[in-house]
């Protein structure tokens, strides 16, 4: 029926096949947790070939329902209140990261009485998610927080309303989904028990066909079910306990895999493009939080001997071969890495990033004027920078698309600038002072 591709550590992409049954069996799933209706009204904010929107595309037309396409990285989130509202959106489906962006340019009595379903997936969510979601989506709204690798579909679910109660932190990812057996093993493949972390191993019929023209990677990830049948067994990576209610909490990546708004991202696949820079000895890819709480890529690397490298040069490079996701947002430089007795590189004793201002390669301009200079502002606090001068550029300090669309919704809210401003704008422009003239030349009509 479909491929979907996910990040893989050989280099190369890795397409994920699942067949017809896979896709309706997810779809009566879907339907079957979140009560869909002809009714309803499904909306899209992401790429079609995203699992997430194939979901939602299929569980409203299969129903009779309606489903309303927003194309999020062109029209951006100012828009998108209005839009859910105009279009009586009853469910909404999309990532943590996209969801706080969206609520954080809602104004504080903003709510949506048309939603009835609030579905959060491919990402972790925590108790201030649920705040967010209980500010502005009134009851009977339920927030429904999924889990499920691209490999089997959704595997957990949990339905939060407005009367639920967890413990602050991380929200646990819930309980089962039909047809779909989550175990736990340890590392010798047998059961743990609860409140016992252990590698989350799903146990269906219902499992991708495999990896595209990827037989060995599929039969180590795929293995036939030792208790007979036509069920197998996916293991997924991920590590998590569960409680003595069958209540699952998923406590992350068992290797150096990550989530990068809402991409997985295998980091031995970047630093697989590190290595092919003559300037750079070794490299260790790591994810740390932005002074936002947002899991950003950083890279640590040696240089060679003989070699300066600079940011602009890596950053450059790394976009010839890698989408803008995988890009790094921050670089460490370091003599040395920090190592465990076993020789391994200690990834929990890699630096954090400071808020230093990463080497540019041109000289230093300060704002000139009121309108650089309020851009500049708002700059350093999405960044984590110093200072910041008319000539950075947006990207190469740490920027990506997700950062970009709060860069808009600032300006619209704390510059009053009312003309649309659009993220084709901010990437033909990506300087201080060239969105600076951007601006201005749109206010005069030019």
């Amino acid at each position: 029926a479909l491929l979907l591709y996910t990040s893989g550590s050989s280099g190369n992409p890795k397409g994920v096949l699942h067949n017809h049954r896979n896709v309706l069996v997810e779809t009566r799933n879907y339907t079957q947790d979140a009560r869909i209706v002809p009714e309803d009204r499904l909306s899209v904010w992401h790429s079609f070939s995203f699992a997430n929107s194939i979901r939602n595309l299929f569980g409203a037309l299969m129903n009779g329902a309606a489903v309303h396409p927003y194309d999020l990285p062109e029209r951006g989130l100012m828009p998108l209140p209005e839009w859910v509202r105009a279009n009586g959106i009853t469910m909404i489906h999309t990532l943590a990261t996209t969801f706080r962006a969206f609520a954080d340019i809602l104004p504080a009595g903003a709510t949506f009485p048309s939603v009835r379903v609030l579905r959060l997936g491919g990402e972790a969510i925590n108790t201030e998610d649920v705040a967010r979601f209980r500010r502005h989506f009134p009851p009977p709204c339920v927030l429904m927080h999924v889990m499920g690798p691209t490999e089997t579909f959704s595997i957990r679910r949990q339905f939060i309303d407005h009367e639920w109660r967890g413990e602050p932190g991380k929200v646990p990812v819930g309980y089962p989904v039909a047809d779909k057996e989550v175990r736990l093993l340890d590392g010798d493949g047998r059961r743990v028990g609860p409140d016992e972390p252990g590698e989350i191993v799903v146990r269906s019929r219902y499992l991708a066909v495999g990896y595209w023209r990827q037989p060995e990677m599929t039969r180590a990830a795929f293995l036939p079910d030792p208790e007979g049948g036509d069920a197998r067994l996916y293991f997924t990576g991920d590590l998590g306990v569960m409680r003595a209610d069958g209540c699952l909490t998923h406590l992350g990546r068992k290797d150096f895999q990550v989530k990068i708004r809402g991409t997985r991202i295998e980091t031995a696949e970047i630093e697989v493009a590190l290595s092919q820079f003559d300037s750079i000895k070794a490299s260790v890819v790591h994810a740390h939080p932005d002074p936002h709480g947002e899991p950003r890529l950083v890279a640590y690397i040696i240089a060679a001997p003989g070699h300066v490298p600079t940011f602009q040069e890596i950053r450059r490079g790394l976009g010839e071969t890698l989408p803008d996701v995988m890009v790094p947002s921050r670089f460490v430089f370091l003599e040395e890495f920090p190592l465990l007795p076993n020789g391994k590189v200690d990834r929990g004793a890699l630096p954090a990033p400071s808020g230093q201002r990463p080497p540019a390669s041109g000289s230093h301009v300060a704002p000139r004027h009121l309108l650089e200079a309020q851009i500049a502002d708002i700059w350093r606090d999405l960044l984590g920078v110093p200072e910041v001068g008319v000539h950075d550029d947006f990207f190469e300090l740490g920027g990506d698309s997700l950062l970009a669309v709060r860069l808009i919704q600032r300006l619209e809210a704390e510059v009053g600038h009312e003309l649309p401003l659009t993220l084709a704008m901010l990437f033909s422009a990506p300087t201080v002072a060239g969105l600076t003239e951007a601006m201005q030349r749109e206010d005069s009509g030019e």
